[in-house]
């Protein structure tokens, strides 16, 4: 059997779901200044499609970061990982990282002091929540809170897109971003579930370590679901109520229903299905929002 190129199993390793996750709150922001910031036009295509090529390259920076950090974590969750594979050295690993961290802030620059400041912060957040000293991963909730604040940064650089003038963003729909910044922090546990193993191995406090696989189950089901309410409530719009219910609901139920005592969802798969009903919510509730205003 012929095996995979090295460069083809790098790039498979960048986490695709993430990558259209944050393309997705790029988007959002944009959405956000086209509805909120008077008279706005929505940006031309190539500075679109640069904001999309400068949060894309700083995700997978942060991939090279985490790795490195998680080696030990990896090489029991994630064996098929570059690093415990041997496809990477640790060095490379690290030099990698640091070409696409210096390249992000150089397309950065071009955009906008602002849209560097921003990418900048995102870097800055992802680096403690990562690596040590701080390595703020280890603390359950204060880890997920900053990974939301990261995804918020996102989000703002969206919103500035179209006029960079941080006087804009007084026309930010907090509501929104304090719905989103709550659902996160619940929400973002999720993926800890995959990694059990490695963080208990490794004394990482998350919540399935503290609480065990099937506790954090209904845990992080019923964070979901209250993530879901959480936004119906802030955003106060009667039309989300129902679909914020059978959205959470439906999140529970992946993440718990058994038959013959087995789980329907693996682990492996939860992203994934959380992921498109997510999605599913989104885009139905910005389809709402946009008939509104």
């Amino acid at each position: 059997m012929n095996k995979k190129p090295k460069i083809f199993e790098l790039i498979l390793n960048f986490r695709f779901l993430q990558i259209i996750y944050h393309i997705g709150l790029l988007f959002i922001g944009i959405g956000f200044s086209y509805i909120y910031i008077p008279n706005t036009q929505l940006p031309n295509i190539y500075s679109t499609i640069l904001l999309s090529i400068i949060v894309i390259i700083s995700w997978i920076s942060t991939v090279f970061f985490n790795d490195v950090a998680d080696i030990e974590i990896d090489k029991i969750s994630n064996p098929h990982r570059p690093l415990p594979k041997g496809i990477l050295t640790i060095k490379q690993s690290l030099i990698y990282g640091f070409l696409l961290f210096i390249t992000s802030l150089l397309l950065s620059a071009l955009i906008s002091k602002n849209t560097l400041i921003l990418i900048s912060c995102y870097h800055g957040l992802s680096w403690i929540y990562n690596m040590n000293p701080l390595r703020l991963k280890k603390i359950p909730l204060v880890a997920t809170f900053i990974a939301s604040c990261a995804s918020i940064l996102i989000i703002i650089i969206g919103f500035l897109s179209s006029f960079d003038n941080l006087i804009n963003l007084k026309y930010i729909p907090l509501d929104f971003i304090l719905s989103m910044l709550i659902g996160y922090t619940l929400s973002l546990p999720l993926k800890d579930l995959k990694d059990y193993t490695g963080d208990k191995y490794a004394n990482i406090k998350t919540i399935p370590v503290l609480f065990g696989m099937n506790k954090s189950r209904k845990i992080i089901g019923i964070n979901l679901f209250i993530s879901f309410l959480v936004s119906a409530i802030l955003i106060n719009l009667k039309s989300l109520w129902l679909l914020s219910t059978i959205s959470g609901i439906a999140c529970f139920l992946v993440l718990n229903v058994k038959i013959k005592l087995k789980y329907i969802a693996k682990t492996s798969s939860l992203l994934i299905l959380i992921f498109i009903i997510t999605f599913l919510y989104s885009a139905i509730s910005s389809l709402i929002l946009f008939n509104l205003f």
